[in-house]
């Protein structure tokens, strides 16, 4: 028997086992809170008449539970690891005392082998926001044959896991692929089968590696997910293949060497997340297909030397909710990363200061890279970067005057995103032939539309114009 899984709200019981055979084993209660994960409860008795409590006591009074355990429910066992004291109260004599740990992280199954070895898997796998739409992968395949009437007399439908891009990093594979299961319905329709197919992000170490090291390679991915559909992009489950994790009989022999559940505190908060609607996902910047294992590979391989660039725009893009202000700091600061990665442009002399680059230089490098049109009403990409220039530094920093004019900061705000998700077109493909075939390399339409309804216009020097009694504000758009 297993847990199968945990979800927020599930409260369950059960005994704590150390692994020290002169430990007796310690009732407690596993919650799982939201959004903070697995919270254990401890209840013991400190300072009793017998000896019964002296490990929970010893946990508590010193802050130092054992780093792995064992919880035995009756459904199964239950592995913790980077256990951490996360308070308690003692009542000395016969008062109930209460002791509360985390787990770092938690797999749903017992692992063979030393109980205070650090947890390492050989493989990991992840359930992402926006997976399935934008690689267009299925489980399913279905195929109708119709009669001479047209009408429909048979449906095939067969159900298997084999579509997949795989690239590699180092030690370390990478794969995309589907994933399926099926459930009857409740009893009173018995005669429907529902299949349910998803994909999933998976890494595979040559030899078994700590669940960080897995996690940071996920996250990559993630965070081009961020850029790609310019909306918060969460992870929603875990799991991990490991021989410790196997099935085994009594002989030791290997029966099964299944996926099992990990549950992380890096991540479980993301579960409360809500989930993007199909409209967040409708429009991708570029489907997988567009850059195949190619592209994967060159976005894995470059993610450390562009990393300052991408984790500003990332943690911007990918709120829900997000200030003006917020995307104008933020996206600035990765433009500045990303202009010194890019490095000396033609024509960028124009915007230095006592001949050295400015803020507005690295802009100007982004927008001389993409070769953008931004319509009549810009005269200049030297222009639209000292502007953008002037609305970071009138933003982040104190003048003793007002915060940039709202519109203004609006429009720059919209042109620093589109040209921060386009540089990640740019680094998985730096010929440059996506980006040439790409909407956004032709006049940025949206933005050329707003400017000609609000009459507003950028001059080479950065400076805004327009015509006052024709201005409407744009916040609303």
């Amino acid at each position: 028997m297993s847990v199968d899984n945990l979800r927020f709200g599930t409260s369950i019981s059960g005994l704590l086992i150390d692994g020290d055979p002169d430990t007796l084993y310690t009732v407690c209660t596993l919650t799982m809170a939201e959004p903070d994960g697995p919270i254990i409860e401890v209840p013991y008795i400190f300072m009793g008449e017998t000896n019964q409590f002296d490990a929970p006591q010893k946990w508590f009074s010193s802050r130092t539970p054992p780093s792995s355990m064992i919880f035995k429910t009756s459904d199964g066992d239950i592995s913790l690891f980077d256990i951490q004291w996360s308070g308690h109260t003692e009542k000395s004599g016969s008062g109930l005392s209460l002791g509360r740990i985390r787990p770092t992280e938690m797999v749903l199954h017992r692992r063979d082998g030393k109980l205070d070895d650090s947890l390492r898997v050989s493989e990991m796998r992840s359930h992402i926001d926006g997976l399935k739409e934008w690689t267009q992968l299925s489980a399913i395949k279905d195929n109708t044959e119709t009669n001479e009437s047209g009408l429909i007399r048979k449906v095939t439908v067969e159900v298997e896991s084999i579509s997949k891009l795989e690239w590699q990093q180092g030690d370390v594979t990478m794969t995309l692929q589907t994933d399926w299961r099926t459930s009857h319905a409740e009893e009173f329709d018995a005669g429907s089968l529902n299949v349910f197919d998803w994909v999933v992000f998976e890494t595979k170490f040559e030899t078994p590696q700590l669940i960080n090291k897995h996690l940071s390679v996920h996250r990559k991915l993630q965070h081009l997910l961020v850029l790609v559909f310019d909306s918060p992009i969460h992870f929603r489950k875990h799991q991990v293949r490991d021989r410790a994790f196997a099935l085994r009989l009594m002989s030791g022999e290997l029966v099964n060497n299944p996926f099992v559940e990990l549950i992380s505190r890096r991540t479980v908060n993301e579960y409360a997340e809500k989930f993007p609607t199909k409209k967040d996902l409708q429009h991708p910047l570029f489907k997988v297909g567009l850059i195949g294992s190619e592209g994967l590979a060159q976005w894995t391989n470059e993610y450390e030397r562009w990393q300052r660039f991408i984790l500003p725009a990332v943690s911007v893009l990918g709120k829900r909710r997000i200030y003006i202000e917020d995307l104008i700091v933020s996206l600035s600061m990765s433009l500045e990363a990303a202009g010194k990665i890019i490095g000396h442009r033609d024509g960028e002399e124009e915007s230095y200061w006592n001949k050295r680059p400015t803020t507005s230089t690295f802009v100007y490098r982004c927008l001389h890279l993409l070769d953008l049109n931004w319509g009549s009403r810009v005269e200049s990409i030297t222009g639209l970067a000292r502007a953008a220039a002037n609305s970071y530094n009138g933003t982040k920093h104190f003048n003793e005057g007002e915060m940039p004019d709202p519109d203004e900061s609006f429009l720059i705000s919209q042109v620093l995103k589109e040209v921060a998700r386009l540089l990640a077109l740019h680094i998985v493909d730096y010929s440059g032939d996506l980006l040439s075939r790409h909407p956004g390399a032709g006049i940025s339409s949206q933005f050329s539309r707003i400017m000609e309804t609000a009459k507003l216009r950028i001059t080479h020097s950065g400076t805004w114009e327009s015509s006052p009694n024709l201005r409407a504000s744009l916040i609303s758009e």
